[in-house]
């Protein structure tokens, strides 16, 4: 088969509609060998868990632009549920790997893992939960990490952060920070984390009247990140208008680079 028509080769990163510009995914492509971690956060239904599974095939099969993967590693791919890995991760990641790769390997529906061999590499795909535990993110040592929408436990994050330090691994971390923890926020600060943000419209797949017909049903926070891409740090759900609390507290309030500033 030649290379262009591998599944990945395919699968072209999205430009922006305002202007036709590269995107944010090819931002978050670019920039992964620079940082410890890369945090890809936005909007709805602009393609974070597609990109997500396609920079993973790609250190699996060696053909990352910019970050050379070793020849043999193990990935754990990481989601709130099961029925989060069933219904989107792993549905992307195997139509993006080459077939041969799966011929080669085998897969372990209990262990939900892939053995994936061709071109002499061999990796190790984990397919794993945050409702399965901290203990069953203990004691590996692994090359990268994806973690597909902010894990409630973050405890489960540090311990995938210690999983990667004996072979300087990377990870990736793709969500709409829909809870808005102040732990988030200060991770993408990290001097370390390389992060973007997107909203809904930049995604021109998308019709512009139904962003709309959406945006309408939605409250102003749930708007602000859904539609908008940005960062509200909430401190727990909002019970009370958050307009009329600004209001009453005389506070002036700002988005800057995508968050939040009061």
């Amino acid at each position: 088969m030649k290379r262009g028509n591998e599944p990945y080769y395919r699968m072209l990163p999205y430009r922006n509609r305002s202007d036709g510009s590269p995107s944010w995914q090819y931002d978050i492509i670019w920039n992964m060998p620079l940082q410890k971690g890369c945090a890809a956060l936005g909007g709805n239904r602009i393609g974070k868990s597609h990109i997500g599974a396609f920079i993973s095939s790609l250190i699996v099969t060696g053909e990352h632009p910019t970050y050379k993967s070793p020849k043999n590693g193990i990935i754990w791919m990481v989601a709130s549920e099961s029925k989060k890995i069933a219904e989107v991760i792993q549905p992307y990641f195997e139509s993006l790997i080459p077939q041969r790769y799966k011929d080669g390997g085998k897969y372990n529906g209990k262990l939900m893992r892939w053995l994936l061999k061709a071109d002499d590499r061999e990796w190790e795909v984990w397919y794993k939960t945050v409702e399965s535990g901290r203990k069953s993110f203990e004691g590996a040592k692994i090359d990268f990490a994806w973690i597909d929408e902010e894990p409630k436990d973050t405890g489960i994050f540090s311990e995938l952060e210690m999983r990667l330090i004996d072979k300087q691994g990377i990870w990736l971390m793709t969500a709409t920070p829909v809870e808005g923890t102040r732990w988030l926020k200060e991770t993408i600060e990290r001097d370390d984390v390389f992060y973007t943000m997107a909203g809904m419209r930049e995604n021109p797949y998308i019709p512009l009247d139904e962003i709309e017909k959406i945006s309408k049903k939605l409250s102003e926070d749930e708007r602000m990140v859904r539609i908008e891409g940005k960062y509200i740090i909430f401190g727990g759900r909002p019970v009370f208008d958050r307009r009329k609390i600004e209001e009453m507290q005389k506070t002036a309030c700002s988005y800057q680079e995508g968050l939040l500033v009061c």
